[in-house]
C-alpha cells in the first residue's frame, strides 16, 4: 500500500467518471502506477448507477492517494471536473478522462519541464489515439501535429500562432493552480462539444499567462470510441469562440479566428453531416442559431495540410510507436499487470 505524503500533494489530478465500471480501474491503476507519487487522485463519480462507485472505492480502500466524490445526479463531464477542481490542494491540476492511459513516466517528464521553464504554468505533452481490437491487441492512431509540434525531441515553449491555426492548441495540459486562480477558469457546463477546448483556450490565451511548453513526445494515450454529439458543432464553435474572446479579452485571439474560422467551420458542418448519416446525433444545443460562413476551399486545403502533417509526425514518432503500443497492451491487462 502507497503511503500519502504529508501535506499538500504535488499534483491533483481529477477523473470525472459516469457509467465507467468497465474502465476506470485501468485508469486509475496507470495513474497511480507514475514515477511521481505525489499526487492525489480525484475521481468524481458524475451519478453512475452501475458498479462504477464500488470500483473507485475499492482502489481508495488500499490506497490513500485516490479521493473519492460521488454526486447524487449525473450533472455532466463539465461539472463533475469543474467539482473537482475546487476540490484539488496539488500546486499542479490536471484532469484525465476515465478511459484513457499514461506512459508512465508523464508526471515526472511534465514536472521536469516545469522546472526547467519556471515562469510557465502550462505545461503539457502530445496525446495519442489507440483502439484496442477484438483480440486485447492495440491499434494506435495519430498524434495531433502542428507545424510548432511536429516533432519529437526536448521539451520548448509552443508557438502559439501556429498551434492554434494547425489544430486549436490540442493538449492535456497539467495547469499551475495559481493560474486558474488567476483566470478563474471553468468548464462551460452549458456545451456538449468542445468544453475542454473552451477551457483550455481560456488558459492559453489569458493575458494573466505566460508561453505554453510541450514535452515533446506522447505521454497521454487517447481511447477512441463510437461517440455521440449534437450536430451543430460549427455553430457551437462559434459561440465557444466568442465566450474565449470576452473571457480573455485578447485581440490576438479574436484575429486567429478571424483567419481560420472558414476553413474549420467548413469542417464542422461537414462533420456534423455524418453524425447525422451514422446515426450519432444527440439532441441539438440549446441556444440560438448563429449564422456560419465557411469556406470549402479553405476547408479542403486545411484537411490536405492536416493529413500532411500527421504523416511528417508519423515519421518522426515512428520509433516510438512499437514500446507505447506494447504498454498500452500491458496496461489493459485486467489483472492490473500495469502496477
Amino acid at each position: 500500500m502507497t503511503v500519502a505524503a504529508e501535506g499538500p500533494p504535488r499534483v491533483s489530478v481529477v477523473v470525472p467518471v459516469y457509467q465507467g465500471a468497465a474502465v476506470i480501474a485501468l485508469t486509475l491503476r496507470s495513474i497511480l502506477a507514475q514515477t511521481i507519487t505525489d499526487l492525489e487522485l480525484i475521481v468524481v463519480d458524475d451519478g453512475s448507477t452501475d458498479a462504477t462507485a464500488s470500483v473507485v472505492e475499492s482502489l481508495a480502500a488500499v490506497d490513500p492517494r485516490v479521493r473519492v466524490v460521488r454526486l447524487e445526479r449525473n450533472g455532466g463531464r463539465s461539472a463533475a471536473r469543474n467539482h473537482g477542481m475546487a476540490m484539488a490542494r496539488g500546486r499542479w491540476i490536471t484532469n484525465t478522462d476515465a478511459d484513457d492511459l499514461w506512459a508512465r513516466d508523464r508526471l515526472e517528464r511534465l514536472l521536469d519541464a516545469a522546472a526547467r521553464f519556471p515562469d510557465s504554468r502550462l505545461i503539457t505533452d502530445d496525446a495519442l489515439q489507440f483502439w484496442q481490437r477484438a483480440d486485447g491487441t492495440v491499434e494506435l492512431g495519430h498524434r495531433f501535429p502542428t507545424r510548432s509540434t511536429w516533432w519529437i525531441g526536448a521539451p520548448h515553449r509552443v508557438r502559439v500562432r501556429e498551434w492554434y491555426l494547425d489544430m486549436e492548441c490540442p493538449m492535456r495540459p497539467l495547469i499551475r493552480s495559481d493560474l486558474l486562480r488567476d483566470t478563474a477558469a471553468t468548464y462551460p457546463v452549458e456545451m456538449s462539444a468542445g468544453e475542454d477546448l473552451a477551457f483550455q483556450l481560456e488558459l492559453v490565451f489569458t493575458p494573466f499567462g505566460s508561453t505554453p511548453v510541450r514535452v515533446a513526445r506522447p505521454g497521454y494515450f487517447y481511447r477512441e470510441g463510437e461517440s455521440v454529439r449534437a450536430p451543430n458543432h460549427a455553430q457551437s464553435r462559434i459561440r465557444l469562440s466568442a465566450r474565449v474572446a470576452e473571457r480573455t479579452g485578447s485581440a490576438t485571439f479574436r484575429r486567429l479566428v478571424a483567419r481560420s474560422d472558414p476553413g474549420r467551420l467548413f469542417l464542422y458542418e461537414r462533420a456534423d453531416r455524418q453524425f447525422i448519416a451514422t446515426g450519432r446525433a444527440a439532441p441539438l444545443d440549446d441556444g440560438e442559431e448563429v449564422p456560419v460562413r465557411s469556406s470549402a476551399v479553405r476547408g479542403y486545403s486545411r484537411l490536405v495540410v492536416d493529413r500532411l502533417l500527421r504523416v511528417i509526425a508519423g515519421i518522426a514518432d515512428r520509433r516510438l510507436r512499437p514500446a507505447i503500443a506494447a504498454d498500452i497492451e500491458r496496461q489493459l491487462q485486467p489483472d492490473g499487470q500495469a502496477r
